[in-house]
């Protein structure tokens, strides 16, 4: 990726200081002369339909907790199905110790190329630990499925403040905010 553009950053998208990876003066020349001037904000309509993102980032919030809320109202059953009911706890502790891991990793990441590609690495690192949670024969490979969700849910979850924050205004950022708490709500509202 050295000397060009990565695939998220169109041309003029994104002043200078948010996209490190601008590296030759061509580049640097478009993204200025694109800049628009003093107190417009900077978002991806002409690119992105920000209905769909909007879908797509709330689908990801919404899996996130119904995750939660599901794992946590089954999770009794499935512990004594596969015996080793001392690690009943460790089943939540793996998925926080990995999401508070993926999240500061996620985060440098995301600064450095872009939301675009933690967002779709995290979907499917969470989608294979689901897998794995599904197939789990005993215990321990579900503590490691519940790890693997969680690197998974803490990479989407950096990965949906970045786009919500780089792609919409101040007024549909605060609307977002609103509709993505309420969707986190299902599943904080068991753990309380």
């Amino acid at each position: 990726m050295t000397g060009r553009t990565p695939s998220w950053v169109w041309p003029g998208a994104w002043p200078d200081c948010w996209n490190p990876r601008v590296v030759d003066s061509a580049h640097a020349a478009t993204a200025a002369a694109a800049a628009p001037g003093p107190g417009k904000v900077h978002t991806l309509e002409t690119k992105v339909d920000h209905k769909w993102l909007k879908v797509g980032l709330m689908l990801c919030v919404a899996a996130i907790s119904f995750e939660s809320y599901a794992v946590l109202t089954a999770m009794p059953a499935a512990a004594a199905d596969l015996g080793n009911l001392e690690l009943y706890a460790w089943t939540f502790t793996a998925f926080v110790i990995a999401m508070t891991f993926s999240i500061v990793a996620s985060g440098q990441f995301t600064d450095r190329y872009g939301p675009v590609q933690p967002m779709m690495a995290g979907f499917a690192i969470f989608a294979v630990g689901l897998v794995i949670a599904g197939l789990a024969p005993t215990m321990w490979v579900l503590l490691l499925a519940r790890f693997t969700q969680g690197l998974g849910a803490g990479t989407m979850n950096v990965a949906v403040m970045v786009l919500i924050a780089r792609a919409f205004d101040a007024k549909e950022r605060a609307v977002l905010m609103t509709w993505f708490s309420m969707a986190i709500l299902p599943g904080a509202s068991q753990i309380l």
